[in-house]
């Protein structure tokens, strides 16, 4: 279409040079015709013409960027996930007792991991082997659900006394399934009724892989095929060249007990990374949502 505009205009510069010199009879012609329709005439053979389209070969050969292999460094963060810092909280007749003396350890491991990143404590509920009856079978559902319910009481117990932030603890349950002692014996199912604390934090280190890069060509041209809206840039007053990518990936949905992150979602960020490496100051920001359903219980008294 490019080539087909270029070619009328030439045409049209022509036939305007041309009119002073055209018979009153060829004038006559072509005032008949249509304003911004084309006008054939003949070109004069006694003057040497430019072309103003590109030869087709040129765009055979690409010369837009090239990827190739490179040594790059990149951030390696490894969750270290430590036990039995502080013992096992054991739950008697429904009830666990948290000394402030037990408190005070949890303080001191914290302390002694100032200068860790991401430090943040895990809570994980056990319980017996015994099944559930009755009312325990409708709040608990099983002994994973009820696991869990110690653990988060705990957790909860925990943030407030220490005075740590939503995001400094988690918890799970594993039901039975990790007993320390015979369930055979009423001593053996106590001490399967625990909850244990775990010390997380993050160790960030660098890492040298090879990777492919995009290296980019400095070109004054560019050959475009098609236009086509794959997302939306929005500038932010006073960074002219500061762009704002959304919708590259898709929305990580939570699911209730949801402790980590998918493999698959993790996948999509890093080949959106990988799309955007060429970029400068690149930043990922995740916002997280939620519905309208008010908060209730303990996820009300903590969030």
């Amino acid at each position: 279409m490019l080539r087909h505009r270029v070619a009328i205009l030439c045409l049209c510069l022509s036939t305007a040079a041309g009119v002073q010199a055209a018979s009153a009879e060829e004038t006559a012609i072509r005032e008949t015709d249509a304003r911004g329709e084309s006008a054939e005439m003949h070109l004069p053979t006694d003057q040497a013409l430019t072309p103003w389209i590109h030869d087709p070969a040129i765009f055979e050969k690409d010369e837009g960027d090239r990827t190739e292999m490179r040594e790059v460094v990149e951030p390696d963060v490894k969750t270290i996930k430590l036990a039995n810092l502080v013992p096992p909280i054991h739950f008697g007749l429904g009830e666990a007792e948290i000394t402030e003396k037990y408190l005070k350890m949890l303080r001191d491991v914290l302390d002694s991991m100032r200068d860790r990143a991401n430090v943040r404590l895990h809570f994980v509920g056990h319980a017996d082997s015994l099944p559930l009856r009755n009312e325990l079978i409708e709040l608990y559902g099983d002994n994973v659900g009820l696991s869990r319910e110690r653990a988060g009481t705990v957790a909860e117990f925990c943030q407030k006394a220490l005075n740590l932030p939503p995001e400094a603890i988690s918890y799970e349950g594993l039901g039975d399934s990790k007993p320390v002692a015979d369930n055979a014996t009423e001593q053996g199912r106590q001490l399967n009724r625990r909850v244990e604390v775990q010390v997380w934090y993050d160790e960030v280190n660098e890492k040298q892989v090879e990777k492919e890069v995009v290296v980019p060509r400095e070109v004054n041209r560019i050959k475009v095929c098609r236009t086509e809206t794959v997302c939306k840039l929005r500038y932010k007053d006073g960074h002219a060249h500061r762009a704002r990518i959304r919708n590259l990936i898709s929305p990580l949905h939570y699911d209730k007990g949801m402790l980590s992150v998918p493999e698959e979602f993790l996948q999509q960020v890093s080949q959106a990374l990988k799309n955007l490496r060429g970029e400068q100051n690149l930043v990922v920001k995740f916002i997280g949502y939620t519905d309208n359903m008010p908060l209730k219980g303990r996820g009300k008294r903590i969030y």
